[in-house]
């Protein structure tokens, strides 16, 4: 930055003059221009609250000039439920915005400019006014600047600056004491802060990008390219030849529609509308589907990661082993794969089917060898099937009632030691 600044203070004098000159043309030059350009502007108020405080006031280029006692500024009368002032440009514009200068007294808000708006329109008449042709309105909710500009995109004649939202609950009354009107923006059909034209073929030229809408087949910012699916010729738009897409002509869909479609030349639209998530045939799929909107599977013949063209089904990756063809239909020995795959699912259900009755049989017979084993050996062992009859036919024996009497004379009884060595000696006799 020093050093800079002692290149300028070290330059010559008339060139430094020249280059001060000279980037003041710049900035000239790329701002919008101060409207109007032709002729002398004029403007009215709802009201006036005196002679001193007139419509002209507001554009009288006097914008240093704010406080009511200069005799520079306008003013309403204070008891309107609507208050405007408007401007007239004495010729239709494109305006880029409006910038106001509002009272600033010592001591006074600008609140009764809170809740205004802006509105632009080719007559005079308020009875034709429509919500269209509002350009900015303030919400009403903060205090504003004392200079205060908005962006204001509409094309006309007439500037309005209106306020009917009374801020004061006291009061159902508004006012304006506007002192300075300044609006920017171009001629009509041009744009950009050095007023470039749109060109004779522009139907709407909007003020920052130009030209929206073209007549013909023309597009850009100043109508001077062809639309995409034409190329120029002679000065003029041609439809491009068959197959060709985009702008200029520079694309191809050929081939990537479904077999045997043809593109709509230019937009590039298949003729069978089988296409993708959009209308044209170069967008792609994923996880392995084709067709319109991406509903359909690529085949599972397919090669690595049974990808295929989102148009036209033709596997990019190749084939599995045993197959060929551009979309992988054809088995090595000739047979069409979309029969197989056809013959395979329609044999699915039944071969289920049958699958499932094979094991309820099964193991039904199991269930049945199972009994027939458990009763044929009980059939091969008697001993243990008579065991098993005694014990179904023998009854539970009684128990008897015992007394404690008859148990004291059981224990009381004496024992016979003869009896009881004749039992030992027949005993040993059977031995």
């Amino acid at each position: 930055m020093y050093y800079v600044f002692r290149h300028f203070c070290l330059m010559d004098p008339m060139r430094l003059i020249g280059v001060i000159l000279y980037s003041q043309w710049i900035f000239d030059v790329l701002a919008y221009y101060k409207l109007p350009l032709n002729g002398t502007p004029t403007a009215s108020l709802s009201s006036t609250y005196s002679d001193f405080y007139d419509a002209d006031n507001a554009i009288d280029n006097q914008k240093n000039l704010l406080q009511l006692i200069n005799g520079s500024c306008s003013r309403t009368f204070y008891k309107n439920e609507t208050a405007w002032l408007r401007i007239n440009l004495t010729d239709a514009y494109s305006i880029k915005s409006v910038k106001l200068f509002y009272r600033n007294d010592s001591g006074i808000s600008t609140s009764s400019l809170q809740g205004y708006y802006i509105r632009v329109t080719n007559s005079s008449d308020s009875s034709l006014w429509n919500e269209s042709q509002v350009c900015y309105r303030d919400p009403g909710n903060k205090t504003l600047p004392v200079i205060n500009e908005q962006e204001c995109h509409r094309e006309g004649q007439y500037v309005w600056i209106l306020n009917d939202d009374a801020t004061d609950e006291d009061t159902p009354y508004v006012h304006l004491e506007i002192c300075e009107v300044e609006i920017k923006g171009c001629e009509v059909n041009k744009f950009g802060e050095n007023c470039t034209p749109c060109g004779e073929s522009c139907k709407v030229c909007n003020i920052i990008e130009g030209c929206t809408h073209c007549s013909g087949n023309l597009t850009g910012p100043k109508c001077e390219d062809c639309s995409p699916g034409y190329w120029k010729e002679n000065d003029s738009c041609q439809i491009c030849p068959k197959w060709d897409i985009g702008y200029n002509c520079s694309g191809n869909c050929s081939g990537i529609c479904n077999a045997n479609q043809t593109c709509f030349n230019g937009t590039g639209e298949c003729a069978s509308q089988t296409v993708l998530i959009g209308k044209t045939c170069n967008e792609s799929c994923t996880n392995n589907t084709y067709g319109q909107e991406c509903m359909q599977n690529c085949r599972r013949s397919c090669g690595e990661s049974e990808a295929c063209h989102h148009g036209n089904r033709s596997c990019t990756n190749g084939c599995i082993n045993g197959m060929k063809g551009n979309q992988c239909n054809e088995s090595n020995s000739g047979k069409d794969h979309d029969q197989t795959e056809k013959g395979n699912s329609l044999s699915l259900a039944p071969a289920a089917i049958g699958a499932g009755i094979s094991v309820l049989v099964m193991f039904i017979l199991i269930g049945s060898l199972i009994l027939f084993y458990k009763r044929k050996l009980n059939s091969k062992n008697p001993i243990q099937k008579e065991r098993t009859n005694q014990k179904r036919n023998t009854p539970l024996p009684k128990t008897p009632s015992v007394t404690r009497q008859s148990q004291r004379y059981q224990y009381e009884q004496p024992i016979n030691v003869q009896e009881d060595s004749r039992q030992y000696e027949r005993l040993d006799n059977a031995v």
